[in-house]
């Protein structure tokens, strides 16, 4: 049986900053059991944005650019949606 984890880390956004947070949290983190990391993004995708010069230009394809999250991401628990409110990812007291 699944315990509830005690403390939870809500990350907005897939960007560079919300992927490698992620990343760095659960590298730090990985032997403890009581966190969980939650990402949330509208898309369950990430986009290397520094090589789509490359793409207009020919030299590498679309999908060269773009990597799914949830492969980056194994361990991390990934809501693909809008943000509408907090009120959905806080830890009542």
């Amino acid at each position: 049986m699944d315990r509830k984890k005690s403390n939870r880390v809500v990350i907005l956004g897939g960007g560079f900053a919300g992927i490698y947070t992620a990343m760095h949290l659960k590298k730090l983190l990985r032997l403890r059991d009581d966190f969980e990391i939650l990402l949330i993004n509208k898309e369950n995708y990430f986009v290397f944005q520094p090589m789509l010069a490359e793409v207009v230009s020919g030299s590498i394809g679309i999908l060269d650019t773009v990597s799914p999250i949830r492969r980056m991401l194994r361990n991390t628990d990934l809501h693909v949606r809008e943000i509408e409110s907090m009120e959905d990812f806080l830890v009542s007291k």
